[in-house]
């Protein structure tokens, strides 16, 4: 496995590159959680507070990979949230280990984290999904929207979320939600075998 890492990292593409660093990554971290203290840093905060209006309103998505035959998918609920965090709600639902890098295509501009994608990776800027709210890209008349979500640059795992609409908040009930879904997602490390 080491010289595989090795050999895509010095000649695949450009994305297999990334991919490789971030298995070597995915590696690192599990390797230093078993030694307390080691690669300690403070953590990352929220860079936009919350607002009372935010908690208030739910968004329903409806998360399908593409090129899955048949369809497998996630219907999911939740607040107002970062791009970022909607990222991490999507990894929960789909089963996905967040090992990987990713970005949101929305109306033709791309969002990701900047502290994981390098600059001018596929010739693009992205936009800062850890300040960007999904309040913010939404259609203000509530109506059907679509975006793309790309997990893992080297395997290419395309998901089309669709926003469905902003059902009742259910006091009781704690949100994020996986409210339906269909099938298992293919193993994340699809690279490896």
């Amino acid at each position: 496995m080491t010289m595989s890492l090795v050999e895509t990292s010095i000649e695949g593409t450009p994305r297999q590159q990334v991919a490789a660093l971030m298995v070597v990554n995915h590696l690192t971290e599990r390797l230093q959680a078993g030694i307390p203290g080691f690669g300690e840093s403070k953590p990352r905060t929220a860079k936009e507070p919350k607002t009372k209006a935010d908690s208030h309103t739910i968004y329903q998505f409806r998360i399908t990979l593409r090129r899955s035959k048949p369809p497998i998918w996630r219907r999911i609920q939740v607040a107002d949230c970062t791009l970022d965090k909607l990222h991490e709600h999507i990894q929960t639902a789909m089963g996905w280990t967040n090992s990987h890098l990713h970005q949101f295509e929305i109306k033709g501009k791309r969002y990701g984290d900047p502290e994981l994608i390098v600059d001018g990776f596929d010739d693009s800027n992205c936009v800062d999904s850890t300040r960007t709210r999904i309040s913010k890209i939404l259609p203000k008349t509530g109506k059907r929207f679509s975006f793309t979500y790309e997990y893992d640059f080297g395997d290419g795992w395309d998901h089309e979320i669709l926003f469905e609409g902003c059902p009742q908040k259910e006091p009781r009930k704690k949100y994020p939600l996986c409210i339906e879904g269909e099938r298992a997602c293919p193993p994340d490390w699809r690279l490896m075998r």
